[in-house]
């Protein structure tokens, strides 16, 4: 390339062409890295996959072939508006740690980011109406989520398994709250519904093992929070519970999976008002030692305590017809129990893999057990059947090895079932009386008191296998007797004692740890309780 030199006259200064257009061509380059950067920027991080999507009016983006630890979502991409994230869009990418997404998104699809185990915050754009199913389940490094005031539904499991969100605002405006939204959340302490809400079909917060607060703005029409309980105000049914709730007086139905999960709950008082308690109501409530149902309770949902391993003492409202499917499976510290005779049917698998169970006594009254309904209650050494068992299912006994089975009929009933004893457990038929049963199936146990903690009274419960001498006394924890319940002698069967906190000098004892022994000819026992003033 040539350049030549230019003289101006009247002058002294010599001007370069060359010069000139070295200038213009660093600023056009400086122009064209503008536009190259900014059509860059447009295109947003590379890899990621844009599909026409509203009639070819805008885009919908996903991951496509993108490997980057920050997404950046643009605006724009080829001149239209990126409006969505597909469904499943980020699915299981576990590299991303944060993302961009722009105020031009309206849909954040189902899953979107479902198993984005390393995102750690999110930004929801001001246009989202709703989130979706799954959208972010099982993000389990994310702690922050900003939810606009935009949203009016939050459907189930969308923040499900997101251990490390400690805490979540949901903006007023939500009218929907889906079941098990927030499902596995378990760091999250406490929560505050709206008074927008109108609609919670099921428990929004199961395995929420560390929730201890639910509090509902007092002007919500639908819903109401009372002893860090949610409440349905129609129909007086308790949706949420936590491991420090208490169940208020009025509440007629303990709802679908209410405590699912709330494995720091170790004992609850159900109020007479209740009449139901509902499908895996108390399921996986591995914490919970005992329960008493009253007598104004009916019915007791499928799978209601499935799995409450810690459960030692259970007793049994008086109204009460049958004992549902799979009502105390896996409760294996369980270990006698009495069926009311107001029950007729126990369910298939009522109380299988019930391990340590040594020790029932059926209704009179009960026409038929289901099939497995003591499958694998190993500990589990005689039962007695009364005349009145009309059916017994498949495999009932199935894996109680040490069982003696006494039937009061003379031979089998035709409507049981040719499986219902496939390990050819000893049977006795016909002839055993009503005082022989209670011999052959009670054995000598202390069981643990209710409630516990306690204020002001607790109920010991107690078993005798023989008429023996038995001395219940309380102790402090400085070993000091506090008081003698029992000391005489008692018949076999069942007892009960309660201590209202008064000492053997007509005095209340101070708030605490005690400690109750049972000792018979044959049996000693110490166990622990705890009074809350």
């Amino acid at each position: 390339m040539t350049f030549r030199i230019l003289e101006i006259k009247g002058s002294n200064k010599m001007f370069s062409s060359y010069t000139l257009l070295t200038k213009n061509i660093r600023g056009f380059i400086f122009i064209f890295f503008l536009y190259t950067v900014s059509l860059l920027m447009a295109q947003g991080t590379p890899g990621l996959l844009f599909t026409l999507t509203e009639g070819g009016t805008a885009y919908e983006v996903s991951k496509g072939t993108a490997n980057a630890s920050h997404i950046d979502i643009p605006e724009i991409y080829n001149e239209l508006p990126v409006k969505r994230i597909a469904d499943s869009g980020f699915e299981g990418d576990e590299t991303i740690i944060s993302i961009n997404i722009p105020q031009s998104i309206f849909v954040i699809g189902s899953a979107a980011f479902s198993g984005c185990s390393s995102l750690s915050s999110i930004n929801i754009p001001s246009g989202v109406n709703h989130i979706y199913p799954y959208t972010f389940q099982d993000c389990t490094a994310l702690n922050t989520v900003s939810i606009p005031n935009s949203i009016l539904i939050i459907y189930q499991y969308s923040f499900a398994g997101c251990i490390s969100l400690t805490t979540i605002t949901i903006p007023n405006g939500v009218t929907y709250l889906g079941f098990r939204a927030f499902d596995g959340c378990s760091s999250l302490s406490s929560v505050m519904i709206p008074n927008t809400i109108e609609q919670i079909p099921e428990n929004p917060f199961t395995y929420c093992e560390n929730l201890v607060s639910i509090i509902v703005e007092e002007d919500n029409p639908y819903y109401r929070s009372e002893g860090n309980c949610l409440i349905n105000i129609i129909d007086q049914s308790l949706i949420t519970g936590t491991k420090n709730s208490v169940i208020p007086e009025g509440i007629v139905s303990i709802s679908e999976n209410s405590f699912a999960g709330c494995s720091g709950l170790t004992s609850i008082i159900i109020p007479e008002s209740v009449t139901d308690i509902g499908i895996t109501a108390f399921f996986d409530c591995i914490g919970l030692i005992l329960i008493s149902i009253p007598d104004s309770v009916t019915s007791i949902g499928i799978g209601a305590f499935f799995n409450c391993s810690e459960l030692i003492t259970v007793t049994l409202g008086n109204n009460l017809s049958s004992i549902s499917e799979n009502a105390f499976t896996g409760c294996s510290s369980l270990a006698s129990i009495t069926i009311p005779n107001s029950v007729l049917t126990i369910n298939n698998e009522a109380f299988a893999s019930c391990t340590n169970l040594a020790t029932i006594i059926l209704s009179d009254n009960i026409e038929e057990l289901g099939s497995y309904t003591f499958f694998n209650c190993s500990s589990l050494s005689t039962i007695f059947l009364p005349i009145s068992v009309e059916s017994v299912g498949y495999w009932t006994f199935s894996g109680c090895s040490s069982l003696t089975i006494y039937a009061e009929a003379m031979n089998q009933p035709p409507g049981w079932d040719s499986s219902w004893n496939p390990d050819d457990l000893p049977v006795v038929w016909g002839g055993v009386s009503s005082v022989d049963k209670n011999i052959e199936t009670v054995q000598t146990a202390l069981q643990s008191n209710y409630p516990n903690p306690f204020n002001p009274e607790t109920t010991i419960h107690y078993t005798l296998k023989n008429t023996t001498n038995v001395l219940l006394e309380i102790y402090n924890v400085k070993g000091q007797r506090v008081l003698i319940l029992i000391n005489k002698v008692q018949q076999s069967g069942f007892h009960q004692v309660s201590w209202n906190g008064i000492n053997e000098y007509g005095q209340p004892v101070s708030s605490g740890m005690y400690f109750y022994s049972m000792i018979t000819d044959d049996y000693h026992s110490v166990k622990s309780m705890i009074l809350i003033k």
